[in-house]
């Protein structure tokens, strides 16, 4: 202790330190003036001295007297975050410096803070003392908060900002921390890592931030579920597949589709993405499913009707309510209905950009058109120069190079009919190394005589750069290997 210090500089540090240490269910009697005396090393005659008179009918002197003069002049001397080595930190990794707080929030300086607020609720003088620590420490932490948004992609979804965003999770961390005070033991560490990631990955605006941030690792199987489901621009970037299964819209159930329970469910583990109708979704689909949702947005005609006469058919609180990452919207480009379907596509990317979900077009080809470079080039250009997030069209034998390179947006191909397995995969294979940014098949997966080898093949060739014919022998082998297993 400093020789230079009167006795109630050395009582008002001594209760400081003690407030720093005191059981939040215990204040007032952890808090006596033994204590305090102890603490400071002094007697209670030196206290007595220092703060005169008797607490004891209506006094103001003693204990009363102390906790008022310790309340005017409490600071948490908050010394502010370690700056975080940015060089250190991996593309994912970019909730440690905000979950990590939990503990000192719990623990050492920040409880203090925390126990301070309440002690300060009725004195102007402890309020004024903390106000410049609060602010320190927001300051700091809405740094932390811009660095995880910037290791993302650095783009926040409107309306949010950076300071509105760090403002919830400071909250959430003090009122996590304070049930933990109240209650040791009720919080998890591990359990606040993960609401403070869903909630910076849901805050990441897929439509406007860095493309090139990698996707994050996947959990392994028995973590915790994320239920917020993550942005599909990182899906589709590092190459995606897609199991296509919204044929039933205008087709009814068509072959391979009529008992999706059955049939789609046993594949779904294999697919980035599911391509679907919110009929499915909701009926069909377990929750358990996290990944990628594109969700058919437009329709109306049947396969007896003229197909371009489609209209949107979900609205934007249906696929918030449904939690989806994408809206998909046929886009009949020299169809009948050219310009309806066109302003279909620019409305849903308009509703979509103010949420940050993501709008798929797709280019129909009619009977009488030609699918060629020349075509696939005006369609899935209109798209992109209108809005589209990415285009769904077709692969075709030449030139198809010059349909990706000219198309400013990801394209993922289209399956199209059913295809023997090796001209499927061969297809797969070629619109890949040409540029496009993965596949979304439908009955050349479920038409399959084996559907689970053959998306898992298919997904070979998307993710691991497989050739047709390895693609195709590892279909056969994990054929086999299912055949035996039923049999078994």
């Amino acid at each position: 202790m400093n020789s230079r210090s009167t006795p109630r500089e050395q009582l008002l540090q001594a209760g400081s330190r003690l407030l720093g240490q005191i059981d939040m269910t215990d204040l007032a009697r952890a808090l006596s003036i033994s204590a305090v005396v102890d603490e400071a090393g002094l007697s209670h005659q030196t206290f007595h001295n220092t703060y005169p008179g008797s607490s004891r009918a209506g006094g103001t002197g003693g204990k009363e007297a102390f906790v008022e003069d310790l309340l005017d002049n409490l600071t948490v001397n908050y010394s502010g975050l370690e700056a975080a080595d940015s060089n250190s930190v991996k593309p994912g990794e970019f909730t440690g410096p905000v979950s990590a707080l939990f503990d000192d929030l719990v623990s050492g300086l920040m409880r203090r803070r925390l126990i301070a607020i309440l002690l300060s609720g009725d004195n102007d003088g402890a309020r004024k003392a903390v106000a410049p620590e609060f602010e320190r420490f927001d300051v700091d932490f809405r740094s932390v908060v811009g660095e995880a948004i910037q290791s993302q992609g650095g783009s926040v979804r409107q309306p949010l900002s950076v300071a509105s965003l760090s403002t919830v999770l400071v909250a959430l961390l003090d009122g996590l921390a304070l049930r933990e005070m109240l209650t040791p033991g009720a919080i998890a560490a591990r359990d606040v890592a993960t609401a403070t990631e869903s909630i910076l990955r849901w805050a990441v605006d897929p439509l406007h931030s860095d493309r090139n941030t990698p996707a994050p690792e996947p959990t392994e199987s028995g973590d915790d579920l994320n239920l917020l489901r993550p942005d599909l621009e990182a899906d589709i970037i590092a190459a995606t597949e897609t199991l296509f299964v919204d044929h039933g819209y205008f087709l009814g159930p068509t072959s391979g589709l009529e008992r999706i329970d059955l049939n789609i469910v046993p594949l779904i583990e294999y697919a980035d993405t599911l391509m679907l109708t919110r009929g499915i979704l909701r009926t069909t689909i377990p929750p358990t499913y996290t990944r990628g949702i594109v969700l058919r947005a437009s329709g109306g005609p049947s396969i007896l009707k003229e197909l371009s006469d489609e209209e949107i058919a979900v609205s934007i609180d249906e696929a918030i309510r449904l939690n989806v990452a994408a809206m998909a919207v046929q886009v009949f480009i020299g169809g009948e209905h050219e310009t309806r379907s066109v302003h279909n596509m620019t409305r849903l990317v308009d509703m979509g950009n103010r949420h940050g979900i993501a709008t798929l077009a797709v280019t129909a080809v009619g009977k009488e058109m030609v699918r060629d470079a020349q075509y696939m080039r005006l369609a899935t250009r209109m798209c992109a120069e209108l809005g589209a997030t990415y285009v769904k069209t077709y692969y075709v034998e030449e030139d198809f190079d010059t349909v990706t390179a000219s198309c400013p947006v990801p394209i993922v191909i289209a399956g199209g009919k059913k295809l023997p397995e090796p001209d499927a995969l061969q297809l797969a294979h070629n619109a890949v190394q040409q540029g496009a940014a993965g596949v979304d098949m439908g009955r050349n997966i479920f038409q399959s005589e084996a559907p689970a080898a053959m998306i898992q093949a298919v997904r070979a060739v998307v993710h691991e750069n497989l050739s047709p014919t390895d693609a195709y022998d590892l279909y056969l082998t994990l054929k086999e290997n299912n055949k035996q297993s039923a049999e078994s």
